[in-house]
């Protein structure tokens, strides 16, 4: 196949031949006269199109159903395999002749032929429905006139309608022979045709195509077809009435893509920064006017005076677009830009406004302040850094970098810690964008890291754990297929480096197991959050390095006590003392005595090593004293594992009751500890607020704090807004979880809402398949179709085995249509979804549908049916019943048809006194005879 480099070429070459041979008659043959009509003849077909000038739409068009199916390409097949080969100048070569040959007869055919691939005519012709048949040339006209209605009403684009369907011809080629990506209505054709005349208009089709592939050459080189992906993703101005489309050309020239995204809205922005010239306050503006507007040429000024402003450069327009796209911009203006450069929603920039208020940031942290050069490893421009902890990024890391992690978001409570404590934060892998010397001090200016040579690829919420280790939440890259490699070299490099350092009191890094990065290390024991929410990425982690020093004591330990599971011990400095402490033949009868009292050695090692809390040789004969062998054996128990990992200590606890030992290391205190709450928390509750404490502790919140609840959140929503509280852990709610919900999302709902996406019906559409955000867009934006997807009939559809990616596309009434009970229950005999739906769009089957889903065809369906029974078993009863009433309905013999679904024998079938396989082999006398006998017994 011809390879992605050959492309442009290959492209260059078509346009050549499209200019040469292939120009369609101009507007002015079609309609010399002012009202001049133009008739078409051709196959029995007649078109009778009016026209007064270009500009007037059509008054009158009669026209005739085309039935051809057939496309018109298949008479040029013969081209595809011309563009088979894998060098363009042999391509050339081989097919200059050929080519021309056939691709002038193959769109001769389309100039003097009826279009057999037709157009959607729908939007040109009211009144249309369906009817489908044009000269090219005549719908090209027509159609040019609508995009440039639709899209963008640029005067100088009527002089370029040659233009414009050149580019269509070429564009077609494109879909059809080369991305094989056309549709029945070109309607790829068409709009990359209009936005390449828009964006990239040149004198001819030629240099068209030269304009953009020089674009494509300079911002696109990875694009698998020559660039033309991107003209898929690309929206015009909806109103360009006025706008400078010279200037905006130029800045796409200049800057690519940015400029792209941003024209857009320029019709908008030209309007806004003309409205804020005119502000009284708009000293700014009004000095720009002040400097330019003697240089500005005539064309310029009438825009002006017509209420636009071109934007001076590109940085002009982005400061002007800030305030269309963020209307609190004026409450932070900087990070509003820096906001609009990585496409922040305005809801998480309001977010950020408010939150921002409220929280005190914190002044220092405690995090390694390491920089790693990815040069030192061979990755060259690439650089480790603890972001900088007044830097406003870390609000909206997650939407740099495409996760969840950001105000707003739900992992927004990760955010606040990492800007609030001083033991969590943010490191970033970071790219360097130019060019130029590599040395630290040019990477932080003023301790503020250099966004004008760096940009972020890379990033992790990170905190330092209970035993005094690193430990990296998770790691998500913006480019992973190509970043996650490199990260994890970095990421060893960086881990040796902290924990090596004399003085370190950090014995290993670790990574939470969530995220690509995490695979390239092995799992272990994990580390555990000193004060802050830990992310359930963190769960399960796997060792990033371990210090040299932690393994040798660990194999010491391991010595003196065999069997034990020294990959628990995570800290070398609580090692190392019980280490000493056990030395002493002495201490070391103490602790196996200890241990036989708890009947668990390795556990008692483990936890006098990590959880002590007190100098050893005072600790151990204290527990020795311990009279309740209960009490005794819970404070070294599974559970209290959780307990210890929230900041508190074996002589803490042994200092309590067992009652409340047993309290703070219950399951539901353990769920609780994993949802952010600490010890310290939890045992204030216990003495201060039972009913709280276990309501916060209970089963009911365990499946609530999966979801990624804050126990911070629950307890001030319990204690502050009872009735929210209620409702957000009710059981329904937290059913949502497995369908991509998190409680952080929930939380932002109001009432109505809350109810609606977690209601039964919302529940089941969830498991045909829908998500959460589908269903909470909907609800947000299109709030009847959302009503008609959860409606109580698409329920039991739902409950029967149709799939919301069936339904969700529909029309409204489409969907009430295809999901009556009647319909639902032909699909439990057997007739598929698309089936059903194809008989229901075919005017012509549209009562043979209604006939195969009426109230006597689905009493066949569900005879011998059972209230409360399993879907299944419905299946296997009715199986075969819709293909033998289909069969006879198309048959013919509908008096039969008839007799079988009649009203009478819908009222036998449910009353049990016979069964349609009893009556399908009958005739019609012979059914009406025994449907007759049976309602007379019943009357009797």
């Amino acid at each position: 196949m011809t390879s992605k480099a050959d492309l442009p070429k290959l492209y260059l070459h078509i346009a050549q031949m499209i200019q040469q041979h292939a120009t369609p008659q101009s507007t002015s043959d079609m309609t010399k006269k002012s009202g001049a009509s133009l008739k078409v003849e051709d196959h029995g077909l007649n078109l009778i199109m009016d026209f007064s000038d270009f500009n007037n739409k059509l008054i009158e068009v009669p026209f005739s159903r085309l039935e051809s199916k057939h496309h018109f390409f298949d008479d040029v097949r013969g081209l595809i395999a011309k563009f088979q080969f894998s060098d363009s100048d042999e391509f050339i070569k081989a097919s200059e002749e050929s080519l021309k040959q056939d691709f002038l007869a193959a769109y001769q055919k389309i100039f003097n032929k009826p279009y057999d691939r037709p157009i959607n005519l729908d939007k040109i012709f009211a009144d249309s429905h369906g009817y489908k048949n044009n000269k090219l040339y005549v719908a090209l006209s027509l159609k040019s006139q609508e995009l440039a209605n639709d899209y963008l009403r640029v005067k100088t684009f009527q002089k370029n309608l040659n233009l414009y369907r050149q580019l269509f011809i070429f564009c077609k080629v494109v879909a059809d022979l080369v991305g094989e990506n056309s549709d029945a209505h070109d309607s790829l054709a068409y709009a990359h045709a209009y936005k390449m005349l828009i964006l990239f208009g040149g004198k001819n089709l030629v240099e068209t195509v030269k304009n953009f592939d020089q674009y494509r050459h300079k911002y696109l080189q990875d694009s698998s077809d020559g660039g033309f992906v991107v003209l898929n993703n690309i929206r015009l101005p909806s109103d360009g009435g006025s706008i400078t489309l010279d200037t905006w050309r130029e800045f796409i020239k200049l800057h690519g893509t940015k400029a792209i995204n941003m024209f857009s809205l320029a019709d908008v922005i030209e309007k806004k920064k003309f409205a804020m010239y005119e502000q009284d306050d708009a000293k700014e503006n009004e000095q720009f006017m002040a400097n330019n507007m003697d240089d500005m040429g005539s064309k310029q000024r009438d825009i002006v005076a017509s209420g636009h402003l071109a934007p001076n450069n590109l940085e002009d327009a982005e400061k002007t677009k800030v305030f269309l796209v963020y209307k609190r911009a004026n409450e932070d203006r900087s990070f509003a830009r820096v906001c609009l450069q990585y496409q922040v929603p305005e809801e998480v920039f309001n977010r950020y406004l408010d939150l921002s208020k409220k929280i005190v940031l914190k002044k220092k942290d405690n995090l390694p302040n390491l920089v790693v050069d990815g040069s030192k490893i061979g990755k060259k421009g690439y650089w480790l850094v603890k972001m900088p902890i007044n830097d406003y990024r870390a609000y909206i890391l997650g939407q740099i970098v495409n996760t969840c992690q950001y105000v707003g978001g739900d992992s927004e409570q990760c955010v606040i810690d990492g800007l609030t404590k001083e033991n969590n934060g943010f490191y970033v892998l970071l790219h360097e964008t130019s060019s130029g010397n590599q040395e630290r001090a040019n990477l932080l200016v003023n301790g503020k890291i250099d966004y004008s040579r760096y940009e972020i690829v890379g990033q992790a919420y990170t905190w330092l754990s209970r035993a005094g280790n690193l430990v990296f939440d998770s790691w998500d890259n913006l480019r992973p297929e190509t970043d996650d490699t490199l990260t994890s070299e970095i990421l060893k490099d960086f881990a040796c480096e902290v924990t090596e350092k004399p003085n370190s009191k950090i014995s290993r890094a670790m990574i939470g197991e969530v995220g690509k990065v995490s695979r390239f290390f092995e799992k272990a024991f994990p580390d555990y959050a000193i004060d802050s929410y830990q992310y359930g990425d963190s769960s399960v982690q796997n060792i990033v390095y371990e210090s040299k020093r932690l393994l040798r004591v660990r194999e010491e330990i391991k010595k003196i006590f065999p069997g034990i599971f020294v990959e628990q011990i995570i800290s070398f400095e609580l090692a190392d003392e019980f280490l000493n402490f056990v030395r002493d033949d002495h201490n070391h009868d103490l602790v196996n005595e200890l241990a036989r009292r708890v009947g668990d050695l390795p556990r008692v090692a483990i936890i006098l090593c990590q959880y002590g809390g007190d100098k050893l040789a005072n600790l151990v004969p204290s527990l020795l004293e311990e009279k309740d062998e209960e009490k005794l054996r819970a404070l070294f128990s599974d559970d209290a594992d959780e307990a210890y990992r929230s900041a508190t200590t074996v002589k803490e606890l042994q200092r309590m009751t067992l009652d409340k030992i047993k309290a703070l290391i219950s399951y539901g205190a353990v769920d609780a500890y994993l949802a952010g709450a600490t010890f310290q928390e939890l045992k204030h509750l216990y003495e201060n607020k039972r009913e709280l404490f276990n309501m916060l502790t209970s089963k009911a919140m365990s499946p609530v704090y999966v979801m990624g609840a804050v126990f911070q959140d629950l307890q001030y929503l319990y204690e502050k807004d009872h009735d929210r509280f209620i409702k957000l852990t009710d059981h329904n709610v937290w059913r949502v979880f497995q369908f991509g919900c998190k409680f952080q999302s929930l939380m932002s709902l109001d009432d109505k809402e809350l109810e609606a996406l977690t209601s039964d019906m919302a529940i089941e559409a969830y498991g045909a398949g829908a998500t959460y955000k589908y269903l909470k867009y909907l609800y947000e934006n299109d709030l009847i179709r959302f009503t008609a997807l959860t409606s109580y009939d698409v329920d039991d559809a739902y409950q029967f085995g149709f799939k919301f990616a069936d339904l969700k596309d529909l029309g409204v009434k489409e969907i009430k249509d295809l999901t009556t009970h009647e319909v639902v229950m032909a699909h439990v005999a057997g007739a598929t979804f698309e089936e059903l739906k194809s008989l229901y769009e075919d005017p012509k089957k549209r009562d043979e549908f209604y006939d195969l889903t009426s109230y006597g065809a689905a009493a066949i369906y569900e005879e011998g049916f059972e209230e409360g029974e399993d879907p299944e078993d419905y299946r296997r009863k009715a199986a075969g019943k819709f293909l033998a009433l289909k069969e006879l309905y198309e048959s013919g013999d509908m008096e039969k048809f008839e007799a079988l679904t009649s009203d009478e024998a819908m009222e036998a079938y449910r009353e049990g006194d016979v069964k349609f396989e009893d009556l399908e082999d009958l005739s019609v006398d012979e059914i009406n005879i025994k449907i007759y006998r049976s309602s007379r017994s019943y009357d009797m």
